[in-house]
């Protein structure tokens, strides 16, 4: 087994440890996801026909990829708690986007998602960074984290156009031990590979 393997093989299992000891007192992903800063350094693009709904702290790996994907598309990126619901009618296209904390995206996210209208054919997209790639996760048997997410999103009657995901730096709970883990990711590969996803979106 390689180095890499090795870790992400302890991440996934950190990360089963995380989610079997969430009890009534402690949420395992609130926890995890403490301090986070709801927040964007916003790509508010005037007259814009593409919203991007992004949790993510300022400047971290998830914000990178939300940036190369709304200056592709010149799409506004706000905060979930910033989104009036009623308004996403005027969008042709809006996107979701957190780190991938317990298997799932960020709460703020979910709750999103829960808050929506029915937004029957309304065409959307999906976006994550994380610590084990989504890809290696599914290949090894763990679930798709993306699917809590998706889920309600087809539940509002929203058509899933695309779905992105690649490695990002992540230092929570015991990793910051180890000096975290994908240290320099997303690199100038996802980057663009974030706007190739945009531009077939």
């Amino acid at each position: 087994m390689h180095k890499g393997q090795a870790l992400c093989a302890l991440v996934a299992i950190g990360a089963t440890l995380l989610g079997g000891c969430a009890g009534n007192a402690v949420d395992a992903v609130s926890k995890a996801t403490s301090g986070m800063e709801e927040t964007m350094a916003v790509y508010d693009t005037k007259g814009a026909d593409v919203l991007i709904m992004l949790a993510s702290s300022k400047g971290n790996s998830t914000a990178k990829i939300a940036g190369a994907i709304a200056l592709e598309l010149g799409a506004k990126v706000v905060s979930p708690e910033r989104v009036d619901p009623d308004e996403l009618q005027g969008y042709a296209l809006i996107g979701f986007g957190s780190g991938i904390f317990d298997q799932m995206h960020h709460r703020s996210l979910l709750d999103a998602a829960d808050r929506l209208p029915p937004l029957q054919g309304r065409k959307v997209f999906i976006f994550s960074t994380s610590g084990v790639a989504r890809r290696y996760a599914m290949d090894h048997g763990i679930d798709d984290p993306h699917t809590p997410l998706r889920d309600k999103l087809l539940s509002k009657g929203c058509t899933v156009v695309g779905e992105f995901n690649c490695a990002g730096f992540n230092d929570n709970s015991f990793l910051k031990f180890f000096g975290g883990m994908n240290k320099g990711r997303p690199n100038e590969k996802d980057l663009k590979g974030a706007v190739e996803f945009a531009g077939r979106l």
